[in-house]
């Protein structure tokens, strides 16, 4: 990213700033220089759908969800928790509109961040809902996505980087 690595404390202190810049300026607002376009678009659907980065709780999807996408994901979802179990991570499935299907994680410490930010089974983590998220990126372009701290438009999420890779 141009200006704004967001690998380092610097370059996450300058996107933290710039973002909230950009939502603080509505849809029409300037757009802090250097900023990716992708990252941009993204945060400018978010605006257009509304979302309001201050969002206490993450909306919920009522009713039964896809018993059988988590049927059939479940073996591949266990041996990845297996294969990441030192590592402090969770493993996400979502559908295919960005609602939370499952979530599994081993260590305590990542299943309480889990319940701070509000992701679990039912959660709306669809782009109109949350805007830009690991989930969301991926519904939204169908590629692997990585979202770090401040690039989420939700403040829930600014603590937390999320990879997501479609399903096929």
């Amino acid at each position: 990213m141009t200006g704004f690595d967001a690998l380092t404390a610097e370059g996450l202190y300058q996107l933290r700033r710039a973002r909230d810049e950009f939502l603080a300026g509505g849809l029409y607002g300037r757009t802090p220089p250097g900023l990716p376009a992708e990252l941009v678009t993204a945060w400018r659907r978010a605006l257009f759908y509304g979302v309001p980065p201050d969002l206490a709780a993450v909306p919920r999807v009522p009713g039964p969800r896809h018993p059988s996408l988590f049927a059939a994901a479940s073996p591949v979802l266990e041996r990845l928790v297996d294969s990441l179990s030192a590592a402090d991570l969770a493993v996400v499935l979502s559908d295919a509109r960005g609602r939370v299907e499952a979530v599994q994680a081993q260590s305590h410490d990542v299943r309480r961040h889990l319940e701070r930010i509000d992701t679990g089974p039912g959660a709306d983590l669809s782009e109109t809902t949350t805007g830009l998220n690991g989930i969301s990126a991926v519904v939204e372009t169908g590629r692997p996505a990585l979202v770090r701290g401040p690039q989420h438009v939700l403040g829930l999420y600014q603590e937390t980087a999320c990879a997501g890779a479609p399903i096929r």
